[in-house]
């Protein structure tokens, strides 16, 4: 009997064993770095250490991606740098500049909803942080993001201390210091901060709410960490900055993802167009929220506004100003969507197989342009327009790789082809 006792007794300690080790390795990632166990555990975890590569390997990797002499052992200048402020999220062995996770949103309106909110700042300061961070992506892209309240948002926002979830899927945060905050690749969709750090905003004590911000959006739009210091998506994250903006890396990275964003033509002032389809949208209260709700109306292809402030008001068309009549109206701006270049255009001219998307009811072949560029499924690279049907056909193919003037189904039909390069 006493030895049954002496065996279960073994066995108990070694499931604590077992246990400890799955879970503290989780929980190391988020310690501070004082040792060289430490270093390796920190190493393991973000992505530098893996089997078959030598520990001074590893390290040489993590001192070259984090700009450090490389002198391939855990020297003061690389215990410090792992001490730093950072995302939680690993670096997996990221040797160019901007990275993808190949993750992305197959839609570009994108939901988010705050889950609950940090007491170290007001609710509505929170909230303006937020909708600024996804604004900073959104103006470099053709994304779109919209508050709700509800858990089916796309990107759930959550502020949380320690262990908050499963410990395997969802790391504990560290407290104060080191790992900030951490996001989740599409389409996870969670977005998490540390509670126990100072949220601030405009200060350079406590942790920037806004570039932290910036970073997880990036990751829970699909970015990785990049090797590039002066990108909001480096690992270590900046203090705060007043002249924050975008890096080219970032702004590559994120466009590799999503496409551009659709420039607008200069507005014209005292003016307005006269098109045959108007939709009226009053309480818009800045220009650049006319131009969202024109790039955001679902019911037909919107490619040009009016929009006057004083009266709140915007008037989206379908028609280009090309097609239609500027008369004098006091107290409008008027612009148009570019819808990029530059193209060729052969008129009566079609390729076979040319139609990988349609689009009907297409009032011009400037809509075609628009819906070329917003196609999710394929690169669209050329389309057809026929007027007397309103259609689009839009193709994966354009002349280099299709067979070109095939007998068209009318007069009237433009081919249109993106020049690339």
């Amino acid at each position: 009997m006493m030895t049954m006792m002496m065996m279960m007794m073994m066995g108990i300690d070694m499931l604590k064993v077992l246990v400890c080790s799955v879970f503290c390795s989780i929980c190391f990632l988020d310690a501070a770095v004082i040792n060289n166990r430490d270093a390796m555990t920190y190493l393991e975890k973000n992505g530098y250490m893996v089997p078959g590569k030598s520990q001074r390997d590893s390290i040489l990797h993590f001192q070259c991606f984090t700009h450090l002499p490389q002198t391939g052992v855990i020297d003061e200048g690389t215990m410090e740098m792992m001490n730093q402020q950072r995302c939680g999220v690993p670096d997996i062995q990221v040797t160019a500049n901007f990275r993808t996770t190949r993750l992305k949103w197959n839609h570009k309106r994108i939901s988010y909803n705050f889950v609950n909110y940090s007491p170290d700042l007001p609710r509505n300061i929170v909230e303006l942080v937020l909708t600024k961070s996804f604004k900073i992506w959104s103006d470099v892209t053709s994304l779109r993001f919209n508050q709700i309240n509800s858990l089916d948002a796309d990107l759930n926002i959550r502020f949380a201390a320690g262990v908050h979830g499963n410990k395997l899927t969802d790391p504990p945060f560290d407290g104060p210091g080191n790992i900030l905050a951490h996001a989740f690749y599409p389409r996870d969709g969670r977005i998490h901060f540390d509670e126990d750090e100072n949220w601030t905003i405009e200060s350079r004590s406590g942790r920037n709410l806004l570039n932290v911000a910036v970073h997880e959006i990036g990751h829970a739009l699909g970015l990785g960490h990049s090797y590039i210091k002066e990108a909001i998506m480096y690992p270590y994250i900046p203090p705060y900055n007043p002249d924050f903006h975008l890096h080219t890396d970032d702004i590559a990275g994120i466009r590799s993802l999503y496409g551009n964003n659709e420039d607008w033509t200069n507005p014209i002032n005292e003016k307005c167009i006269t098109p045959s389809n108007v939709k009226m949208v009053s309480g818009i209260t800045s220009l650049q929220l006319c131009k969202d709700a024109c790039k955001a109306e679902q019911s037909f292809v919107c490619l040009a506004l009016d929009y006057n402030e004083r009266l709140e008001t915007c008037q989206l068309s379908r028609t280009y100003h090309l097609n239609s009549i500027y008369r004098e109206c006091p107290g409008y701006v008027s612009t148009e969507r570019r819808t990029g270049g530059p193209w060729t255009d052969k008129y009566n001219t079609c390729i076979q197989g040319n139609d990988d998307a349609i689009v009907e009811n297409a009032q011009c072949y400037q809509s075609c342009k628009v819906k070329c560029y917003a196609e999710n499924s394929f690169v669209c690279l050329s389309f057809e327009f026929e007027r007397a049907k309103n259609e689009c056909r839009l193709s994966k193919k354009n002349s280099s790789n299709a067979t070109l003037q095939r007998p068209c189904p009318n007069r009237g039909v433009h081919y249109f082809e993106r020049q690339q390069g």
